[in-house]
């Protein structure tokens, strides 16, 4: 038994303490809340003062699907909702623009600048009196496309007023409960605008496959607010990741820079905001980008555009230029006649990706892992912008410093307390990884770590010892007591001076040892002697009886050899068997495991070819000296190797049952080919090994064959052996039920070997009962004829006729005569021919 922890126990033991971790964090969190507000302070001024200005080229093709039907040229409105100082407009325009240059259409874009004048503002209100007087004084319009939720609002605000009956696209919409409703007015349809931050996660895990935790870098400004609450709610999605986060707000920038260099090859890095830092600074995008990937010990991820091209690894996010051409298109569907209520909102926007190959370079990362259709740049020099003054008022300065400073000395302790608390977890973690848990031995893994450091020579011997019948106990007495079993015998074991005591598998122990072990050593029989004692549980006393397997170390081995060796000599003890086995490994093992390896290879390699040859054995009707049958005999092709050799590996490795088939199939063959000749059918005899009997469709197999190459079932006999029905007479007894039921007969075959029962020879449904070789030569020599004549009359007697093979003489071809044996097998006629020869075979010409 293996005994391992409960999977339930220890999902529960999780949780109980991840109740604990909540509760003991209460006042940290209360703590924080309380400073949140003033720290937000600071955040509201960087967002005024930082500003991005990313160089950025995104490259998309697109193709225009459709041209406008109608004659007279069509013109739209584009209503942009901030400036050109936003760092998606530029896109999202040329997108729509160069769409719709493409198709004819005549399009005048209008910009409502929110950021700087709000809605409700009187900048706002006089821009909406000007785009009023310039929409009544001008042409109409046939279409109407708003960028951003902003120009969308105004747009349904002022529908009925401005813009009455026109159709409506929109794009860039963040608001998925807004989009929704828009559809539903059914004079509108569009694009939302969906994060492209789990794209991005995705995307660099598969850069850094042996990551499993992702840190986010953001900021108190509300950008690094909105993308902090998306990080984590995406926490389900990668249940297999743990997730931190990293707020530049709380810490100084050299903080921050030794926080990021710190940062372990186990962590994906995201970089989202990190415009700010506890000194009041603000920084643009370029800047944040480049200190964050200078000062990052690992490759640093973006979800948004920028910074790629300033250090960061890749982006992925959305390709607003996409956005606009995509918006474009379903409004010039809409002006070729079709409705905007059957055109369904887009949200499965597809994410572009950008790479610096530079800095995949700089990581050693593969490039073909990164998205197929990604950007690849790779630019010689980083361009550096310079950081802006900021300027605070005073008080504001000093008030927002004290609580970031204050937010970062809290975060501070809180990240030691974590660290020490991660360090004693992975301490425990490791002990866990190299002990086993029910006998708090060593595993195997300490013995290979043991075995590998150990390099002093002191290591003599190796001794594996393998608890024989141990399922046994567990099935008797319960898992309880086999528990105590494996704990009682490890106790005993490890008073035996050792260098190292392991429990390396479910019933097995293996001593490190600085003293050679020989067979008659005293200090084998002190490992023996663990056994002597039996071992009490409860009410029962247990006989604990062992395998041992010992390998003495000599300078050709090293750690994985020696644990081959003693592997290999356990293996052999557990084979024979019994108490106090004990095997010492030679060479002579490992050349015969060797050869079984290679003997298994070339039989696998054989299968999957058909290769395997089929030759034909005479059986000769004792009578008159003509063919009977024959039986079929499966040899290697070139004679590889002999069927003693071949035949006991294959039984081992569970490979007899395909060569049975093989052998099968090419008898039902070769009889359609012996028919096709013109030749006389006769009864070909093929050998059913026990292994076969899990073979639960070779009757199946049989019959369909038969019917392929339209063999009558009686042409074919099945020969069995008597062990066969002793490992499984259930399943032989279905065998033979359902073999005569297809026609087929049976044959005893190997009567005279081993264990030979009267009463199975009887009631086994065998039509023939096959005397083995050995009894012929035994019994076939002067005076002791009579036992094969009495056995010949009491089979005749119990109405079954007899196959005598081994017969090599004309001696006991003349016995068999005279006894009345039916049918003669043996070199004295044939030793086994190829199928020409045996068609064309005649016993007569044999004197």
């Amino acid at each position: 038994m293996t005994a391992e922890m409960n999977n339930s126990e220890f999902v529960e033991s999780s949780a109980d303490s991840s109740k604990y971790e909540n509760k003991r964090s209460v006042g940290y969190h209360i703590l924080r809340i309380s400073l949140f507000l003033t720290a937000a302070v600071c955040a509201v001024i960087g967002m005024f003062l930082l500003n991005q200005n990313t160089n950025h080229q995104v490259e998309v093709e697109t193709v225009a699907n459709g041209v406008i039907r109608s004659e007279s040229q069509a013109r739209v409105l584009l209503i942009m909702s901030y400036d050109d100082s936003h760092a998606t407009v530029p896109y999202e325009r040329k997108g729509v623009l160069d769409y719709m240059k493409r198709s004819g259409v005549e399009v005048d874009v209008e910009y409502m600048d929110t950021k700087a004048y709000p809605v409700g503002s009187p900048a706002y209100d006089a821009w909406k009196r000007t785009m009023a007087e310039k929409i009544s004084s001008s042409d109409s319009y046939n279409a109407i496309i708003c960028a951003d939720d902003d120009a969308l609002t105004f747009v349904e605000q002022n529908h009925d007023t401005l813009f009455r009956g026109l159709p409506v696209v929109f794009f860039g919409v963040n608001d998925f409960d807004h989009a929704t409703r828009a559809t539903q007015s059914g004079y509108e349809t569009g694009i939302y605008e969906n994060s492209s931050l789990a794209d991005t996660m995705r995307a660099a895990s598969v850069l850094l496959p042996g990551a499993n935790k992702f840190l986010a870098i953001v900021d108190n400004t509300s950008t690094g607010r909105g993308s902090c609450s998306t990080f984590e709610s995406l926490k389900s999605e990668f249940s297999g990741f743990e997730f931190n986060i990293v707020n530049t707000s709380e810490l100084t920038h050299d903080e921050l820079g030794e926080r990021l260099s710190n940062v372990g090859d186990d962590t994906i890095v995201i970089h989202l905001a990190s415009y700010e830092d506890a000194d009041g600074n603000a920084y643009s995008l370029d800047e944040s980008s480049h200190y964050v990937a200078e000062k990052c010990s690992r490759p640093v991820f973006r979800d948004s555009i920028g910074g790629v091209g300033e250090g960061i690894c890749g982006s992925g996010f959305v390709d607003y230029e996409r956005q606009g051409a995509q918006a474009a298109e379903m409004c010039i569907q809409i002006l070729n006649g079709e409705l905007p209520g059957n055109l369904p909102l887009v949200t499965d926007a597809t994410p572009s990706y950008i790479y610096d190959a530079k800095v995949l370079d700089r990581f050693g990362l593969d490039k073909s892992d990164v998205p197929v259709d990604a950007i690849m740049i790779n630019e010689h020099g980083i361009s550096w912008q310079s950081v802006r003054p900021i300027l605070f008022p005073v008080f504001l300065l000093l008030l927002a410093v004290t609580f970031i400073l204050a937010f970062a000395y809290i975060g501070y302790a809180r990240s030691l307390r974590d660290s020490l608390e991660i360090l004693e977890s992975r301490n425990n973690l490791r002990y866990r990884l190299f002990h086993d848990i029910l006998t708090d031995l060593p595993n195997r893994q300490a013995l290979m770590q043991f075995l590998h450091d150990e390099k002093n020579g002191s290591i003599q011997s190796i001794v594996s010892i393998d608890l024989n019948d141990f399922g046994d106990i567990n099935d008797s007495y319960g898992h309880d007591c086999g528990d105590y079993v494996l704990k009682e015998i490890g106790r005993r074991l490890s008073e035996i001076d050792s260098k190292l005591l392991v429990r390396s598998a479910g019933d097995e122990f293996i001593l490190v040892l600085g003293e050679r072990v020989e067979p008659e050593s005293a200090l084998l029989a002190q490992i023996m002697n663990v056994f002597a004692e039996k071992v009490a549980f409860g009410d029962s006393v247990l006989d604990i009886e062992a395998s041992y397997g010992v390998a003495n170390w000599d300078e050709s081995m090293d750690e994985s050899s020696i644990v081959q060796c003693v592997d290999l000599a356990i293996r052999n003890a557990k084979v024979v068997g019994g108490g106090d086995s004990v095997f010492f490994y030679d060479e002579q093992m490992k050349r015969d495991m060797e050869r079984k390896l290679e003997i298994t290879d070339y039989l696998k390699l054989a299968i999957a070819e058909e290769s395997p040859v089929v030759l034909f054995q005479p059986q000769v009707n004792t009578y008159d000296k003509s063919v009977y049958g024959y039986e079929a005999l499966v040899r290697l092709k070139d004679n590889a190797y002999f069927p003693d050799q071949f035949i006991p590996v294959a039984e081992a490795a569970g490979l007899v049952s395909s060569i049975d088939r093989i052998v099968t199939k090419k008898v039902i063959q070769q009889q359609a080919a012996w028919r096709a000749e013109g030749r006389e059918m006769k009864v070909v005899s093929i050998n059913y090994s026990a292994a076969q009997l899990r073979d639960e469709t070779y009757c199946d197999f049989v019959e369909s064959l038969l019917r392929e190459y339209d063999v009558e079932p009686r042409y074919l006999k099945i020969e069995i052996t008597e062990s066969m029905m002793l490992e499984n007479e259930g399943l032989a007894e279905e065998l033979f039920s359902r073999l005569e039921q297809m026609g087929i007969s049976l044959a005893l075959d190997d009567f005279g070997t081993g264990y030979s029962s009267l009463y199975r020879m009887a009631t086994t449904p065998a039509e023939y009962v096959k005397l083995d070789k050995s009894l012929v030569d035994t019994y076939m020599v002067p005076g002791k004829e009579d036992f094969i004549d009495h056995l010949t009359q009491l089979i005749h007697g119990i109405d079954k006729k007899i196959i005598v093979e081994g017969v090599e003489t004309a001696e006991q071809y003349a016995i068999c005569k005279r006894m009345g044996c039916d049918i003669i097998q043996g070199y004295f006629f044939a030793r086994p021919l190829p199928s020409a020869e045996a068609g064309a075979f005649d016993p007569k010409t044999v004197a």
